[in-house]
């Protein structure tokens, strides 16, 4: 089966050489997603918790897009640029709140800055749809 690039209407058009996501079969590969991804995103994007928050909303938009839900993630990658127990306790939080009963693999990594730096989170995730 070809891959199929995807776009959603509650994202902006990537600004790279790369898809919001790619849909090959039941497979949907959703790229690294950020608070300011969203067509109307601010300029400040807010603090981590708010980030966390608008990144999970957005993922589950691009699965609700695709006829999925949270339940259909099989993996997710988590980056943030703030370690230690204060910042994992928040991303976890709010993705428990968000994501419900969803428990996908999850990979957690610090990383220096990403490609904006007032973005704190980027995710990016692998579902199985249905």
């Amino acid at each position: 089966m070809p891959n199929e690039k995807r776009s959603y209407t509650h994202l902006s058009l990537p600004r790279g050489s790369y898809s919001s996501a790619i849909r090959n079969g039941q497979w949907l590969f959703i790229a690294g997603t950020t608070a300011g991804a969203g067509g109307d995103a601010p300029l400040d994007p807010g603090d981590l918790a708010q980030q966390a928050e608008t990144v999970f909303q957005h993922i589950g938009g691009i699965l609700k897009a695709e006829g999925g839900s949270y339940e259909d993630l099989v993996t997710v990658g988590v980056f943030l640029t703030d370690g230690g127990r204060e910042a994992y306790t928040t991303v976890n939080e709010t993705r428990a709140r968000i994501f419900g009963d969803a428990r996908p693999a999850s990979t957690m990594v610090v990383v220096r800055e990403l490609a904006r730096p007032e973005l704190k989170i980027e995710v990016n995730a692998i579902a199985l749809l249905n």
